[in-house]
Protein backbone atom coordinates (compact mmCIF):
# COMPACT_ATOMS: atom_id res chain seq x y z
CA UNK A 1 0.00 0.00 0.00
CA UNK A 2 2.87 2.67 1.05
CA UNK A 3 3.96 1.94 -2.50
CA UNK A 4 0.83 3.02 -4.24
CA UNK A 5 0.42 6.53 -2.07
CA UNK A 6 4.08 6.94 -2.93
CA UNK A 7 3.26 6.51 -6.93
CA UNK A 8 0.46 8.96 -6.59
CA UNK A 9 2.42 11.62 -4.93
CA UNK A 10 5.49 11.49 -7.71
CA UNK A 11 2.37 12.73 -10.35
CA UNK A 12 1.93 15.91 -8.27
CA UNK A 13 4.49 19.00 -9.34
CA UNK A 14 6.96 19.90 -7.28
CA UNK A 15 6.53 22.49 -4.85
CA UNK A 16 2.59 21.96 -5.13
CA UNK A 17 1.13 23.56 -1.52
CA UNK A 18 4.98 22.51 -0.28
CA UNK A 19 5.57 19.47 0.78
CA UNK A 20 3.93 16.38 -1.11
CA UNK A 21 4.68 13.33 1.49
CA UNK A 22 5.86 14.11 4.90
CA UNK A 23 8.26 11.30 6.94
CA UNK A 24 6.71 11.78 10.34
CA UNK A 25 7.60 9.65 12.96
CA UNK A 26 9.18 6.92 10.87
CA UNK A 27 5.79 7.33 8.56
CA UNK A 28 4.96 8.78 5.69
CA UNK A 29 2.03 10.99 5.68
CA UNK A 30 0.16 12.86 3.28
CA UNK A 31 -1.11 16.45 3.07
CA UNK A 32 -5.49 16.14 2.97
CA UNK A 33 -5.42 19.91 0.48
CA UNK A 34 -3.07 17.80 -2.15
CA UNK A 35 -5.19 14.18 -1.44
CA UNK A 36 -8.59 15.89 -2.17
CA UNK A 37 -8.31 16.65 -5.43
CA UNK A 38 -7.42 12.95 -6.57
CA UNK A 39 -10.72 11.78 -4.49
CA UNK A 40 -12.48 14.83 -6.96
CA UNK A 41 -13.54 16.31 -3.58
CA UNK A 42 -13.07 20.05 -2.12
CA UNK A 43 -10.94 19.96 0.66
CA UNK A 44 -13.70 21.25 2.65
CA UNK A 45 -15.70 18.34 2.18
CA UNK A 46 -12.51 16.38 3.18
CA UNK A 47 -12.33 18.25 6.49
CA UNK A 48 -15.90 17.80 7.04
CA UNK A 49 -15.75 13.96 6.92
CA UNK A 50 -12.71 13.89 9.37
CA UNK A 51 -14.23 16.01 11.88
CA UNK A 52 -17.62 14.14 11.72
CA UNK A 53 -15.38 10.89 12.16
CA UNK A 54 -12.48 11.31 14.08
CA UNK A 55 -12.41 7.79 16.02
CA UNK A 56 -12.75 5.95 12.56
CA UNK A 57 -9.76 7.42 11.44
CA UNK A 58 -8.01 7.68 15.00
CA UNK A 59 -8.21 3.99 14.69
CA UNK A 60 -5.77 3.39 12.14
CA UNK A 61 -3.35 6.37 13.41
CA UNK A 62 -3.72 8.98 15.72
CA UNK A 63 -4.77 12.40 13.31
CA UNK A 64 -2.37 15.25 13.27
CA UNK A 65 -3.86 18.32 12.46
CA UNK A 66 -2.14 21.30 10.95
CA UNK A 67 -2.60 25.13 10.51
CA UNK A 68 -0.79 27.19 7.98
CA UNK A 69 -0.44 30.62 8.47
CA UNK A 70 -2.48 32.83 5.40
CA UNK A 71 -0.60 34.93 3.03
CA UNK A 72 0.26 38.38 3.79
CA UNK A 73 -2.29 40.63 2.54
CA UNK A 74 -0.89 43.86 0.08
CA UNK A 75 -3.03 46.10 2.09
CA UNK A 76 -1.49 44.34 5.54
CA UNK A 77 -2.68 41.73 7.62
CA UNK A 78 -2.51 38.16 6.64
CA UNK A 79 -5.06 36.01 5.12
CA UNK A 80 -7.14 33.82 7.55
CA UNK A 81 -5.14 30.54 8.20
CA UNK A 82 -5.77 27.18 6.70
CA UNK A 83 -6.47 24.08 8.38
CA UNK A 84 -5.27 20.27 7.32
CA UNK A 85 -4.43 16.98 8.43
CA UNK A 86 -1.18 14.88 7.90
CA UNK A 87 -2.85 11.56 6.72
CA UNK A 88 -1.46 8.13 6.45
CA UNK A 89 -1.75 5.94 3.41
CA UNK A 90 -4.38 3.80 5.76
CA UNK A 91 -6.33 6.81 6.17
CA UNK A 92 -6.14 7.78 2.98
CA UNK A 93 -7.96 4.56 1.50
CA UNK A 94 -10.64 5.10 4.30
Amino acid sequence: MQGDCLELMKTIPDGALGAQIEPLKFEFRVDSRLLAPFLDQRHRTILELLDKYPKDFEELNPLTVETEKGVALPQGGFAKPSRYYMLTEDQCYS
